[in-house]
């Protein structure tokens, strides 16, 4: 049984997120003399607020943005654990390999 509410609690934690990357995005570019990347986070969510450089901006690939998105996100996400964060990026990362033929 603890295999399974560990697994549930998996995908609704992967959940949140498919829902905060689905909402209109708020992006913003930090033009300031120290700029920071971040995907705001809410009480429960990431908001649909994002703050993103230059760096962002001149990638010109979709797997290079995703691959600069997909940790911001997860930081954004206060229902995950900290110490699971890379765990989480590593296991999207996969499963998007294995299974869309790594297509973001």
């Amino acid at each position: 049984m603890r295999e399974q509410t560990t697994v549930a609690a998996i995908w609704d934690r992967l959940q949140i997120l498919e829902t905060a990357a689905a909402q209109d995005l708020d992006i913003n570019k930090d033009d300031s003399s120290n700029p920071i990347q971040i995907w705001e986070a809410g009480s429960s969510a990431p908001t649909d607020v994002l703050f993103l450089t230059n760096s962002y901006f001149s990638v010109t690939n979709v797997r290079g943005r995703v691959n600069m998105l997909l940790p911001l996100i997860v930081e954004a996400a206060p229902v995950i654990d900290s110490s699971l964060r890379l765990s989480y990026i590593s296991f999207i990362k996969d499963t998007v390999r294995l299974n869309w033929g790594n297509h973001p």
